[in-house]
């Protein structure tokens, strides 16, 4: 797999590499998501198949030979071009280093999209911080809308709405 972009965190630390994921992947994903205890966590089966028929529309970051960050894409291919971001993952290790941003924003660069769209829980403070804060970078508007409301899933008690961010155009 072809390396797309390398950066040091701090001086002296090992760098850390993005790169489309594999299905060898696949399962470190599932892994580190699951050690978050906040994510949803997919079927093993399901981040698996996400890094072999969706690979060119998420991105891992590796260090050590180790996967700490996982961003999982998929692209509307509508009137203007989407970005669609499913999750994000930095590992516990790798967080504080803006580790989130950099993987979106080689994403996007490698994706060529007109806009970024995720679903956020208003409790999710880091992620609604991540994506206004790639509005800004991208000197683009966003927009915040109502979307999944906590009675469209099975049980209302468990889960909480989803917020739809829309970013964009990016340029």
């Amino acid at each position: 797999m072809p390396i797309i972009q390398s950066v040091k965190i701090k001086a002296g630390s090992p760098t850390i590499s993005f790169r489309k994921p594999n299905l060898k992947d696949g399962k470190d994903i599932w892994s580190l998501v699951k050690e978050t205890d906040i994510l949803d966590l997919n079927s093993s089966y399901s981040y698996i198949l996400w890094c072999d028929k969706f690979a060119d529309s998420s991105i891992v970051a590796v260090k050590n030979g180790e996967v700490v960050g996982y961003v999982q894409g998929f692209i509307h291919n509508t009137q203007e071009p989407t970005l669609f971001v499913w999750q994000v993952v930095v590992s516990e290790a790798a967080r504080g280093e803006g580790l989130a941003t950099r993987m979106i924003q080689a994403l996007l660069k490698r994706t060529d999209v007109a806009y970024l769209e995720a679903t956020v829980t208003p409790s999710n403070l880091p992620s609604n911080g991540l994506f206004q804060s790639l509005a800004k970078k991208y000197n683009s508007t966003y927009e915040i809308r109502r979307y999944i409301e906590a009675e469209d899933f099975p049980s209302v008690e468990d889960e909480e709405e989803e917020k739809l961010y829309r970013i964009g155009p990016i340029k």
